[in-house]
């Protein structure tokens, strides 16, 4: 007779006149309804606060005909007077398409996201769809051609490289200078040294060796570690010339958090995906809220092409702004999806609580969803925009590699190394060029004012 539900206890809705719903008789619907393209899309009448709309070819569109059809109904669809789905007040009142059914002002809407705060106030129909909240982010790229010289070793091997060739010339001149004040001989300088742990980095040893046993076994041990660099080293920049490795993607948000220099945003403060980071108590997504920018999805895409930006997005949402991107320009997709899904939770039609037609409705979505329907529109229109570009022929699949460049590859297989690569060594030499010129400008003007 009755039924329980957890968030609710006990809920009367006895169906004494259940057979007098099959027929709606033409009942007028008042539905209220915000844009989520492609899962509902309208035309706005005109500019007046809560104006009509005139439904486009969108998945709950066609659920929605399906349904007025079979239980002759008609409806009049409106967008919400604040242009919001709805959030919490502290007053107890919700904004947005949630407040106007708590209100009973309408009878329902479509495309909500289920949330438990919601469920308080309005009457949610069975789940229909999954919809996650992705991360969107521009493909891992190879790094900058100019820093191909030092991508072979990291930063801390560079570190300790450096740290080996100050102390190894400074160990030498120091067993110098003892092996001086023992046997009195004449030993090699400070600068010698210096060379010696220099030339020996750069393949070229120095020719003034030193006349001890103790300097030559440091040499011969020095050489050898030399040696072994040098091998490493170009091995593993030829390999960077001819491969070139691509920056780390971002999978979760404890990876976007933990690698420094990345932003992220939200198109809107209005939704219940919105209120889920809000509210949510896991220290990680109220990390990422802290630092969540609101601007639009356009803008963020660009960000994304430009900078290392991430967006939060409703998967199907960006699936068919990424088809309307694919009509604006050629070639592979740029877009990188972390694996990692957030808030999936399902959305549906809610109504206005105690609506007596809600179990027909209800009824009916289920026939939907098991026959098949609900999946056969979405695919179909998964790849369309709301200027109705790119119909699927176009549009890549989400992470398709970025292929790498073969202009310079041979029919062997081998890599003919360009400009491009090797423009780092230029670069090098640029810059010592600059210094010796500042040193001679330094060197001059040190013996006109001597």
């Amino acid at each position: 007779m009755n039924s329980w539900k957890s968030t609710k206890g006990l809920v009367s809705r006895t169906p004494l006149l259940r057979d007098q719903f099959r027929d709606l008789e033409g009942y007028k619907m008042r539905i209220t309804q915000m844009g989520w393209f492609p899962l509902i899309g309208y035309t706005v009448d005109s500019d007046e606060i809560s104006s009509t709309v005139t439904p486009l070819d969108t998945l709950h569109v066609r659920i929605l005909n399906a349904v007025a059809g079979a239980l002759n109904f008609t409806y009049e669809m409106r967008i919400p007077w604040d242009c919001q789905w709805g959030v919490s007040t502290p007053s107890g009142n919700w904004t947005g398409i949630i407040g106007t059914l708590q209100h009973h002002k309408s009878d329902f809407g479509m495309s909500i996201t289920y949330n438990i705060g919601r469920m308080k106030v309005v009457d949610y129909t069975r789940i229909l769809l999954k919809e996650p909240v992705i991360m969107v982010m521009s493909k891992p790229r190879p790094p900058p051609p100019y820093l191909a010289i030092i991508y072979p070793f990291t930063a801390e091997l560079w570190a300790a490289v450096v740290v080996s060739f100050f102390v190894g010339g400074l160990i030498l001149w120091t067993l110098q200078l003892a092996w001086k004040g023992i046997s009195g001989e004449q030993v090699i300088t400070f600068g010698d040294s210096s060379l010696h742990s220099f030339g020996g980095l750069m393949g070229q040893p120095a020719a003034t060796l030193p006349t001890n046993t103790s300097g030559l076994m440091i040499l011969a041990f020095w050489w050898i570690y030399c040696l072994l660099m040098n091998v490493t080293y170009k091995s593993s920049l030829i390999a960077h010339l001819s491969v070139p490795g691509k920056s780390k993607a971002i999978d979760s948000f404890d990876e976007m958090l933990r690698d420094p220099g990345w932003t992220w945003g939200y198109a809107d403060t209005h939704s219940g995906t919105y209120d889920l980071f809000r509210k949510s108590d896991n220290p990680v997504i109220h990390q990422v809220f802290e630092g969540m920018e609101i601007q639009p999805n356009d803008q963020q895409v660009e960000r994304i092409l430009k900078e290392k930006h991430v967006l939060i997005i409703k998967e199907f949402l960006f699936k068919s702004l990424k088809s309307a991107i694919a009509r604006s320009r050629r070639g592979p997709s740029p877009f990188y999806f972390g694996k990692s899904e957030y808030f999936a939770n399902g959305d549906g039609w809610t109504f206005r609580q105690n609506a007596p037609f809600f179990d027909a409705i209800d009824m009916k979505l289920q026939q939907l969803t098991e026959t098949g329907h609900i999946t056969h529109w979405l695919n179909q229109l998964i790849g369309t925009s709301p200027d109705d570009v790119c119909g699927g022929s176009t549009c890549e699949k989400d992470n398709e590699v970025v292929p790498v460049d073969i202009k310079n590859v041979e029919s062997s297989g081998q890599v003919v190394l360009s400009l491009n690569h090797l423009q780092s060594a230029f670069y090098l030499l640029a810059v010592g060029i600059g210094l010796a010129s500042l040193a001679f400008v330094g060197e001059n003007f040190y013996n006109i004012i001597k």
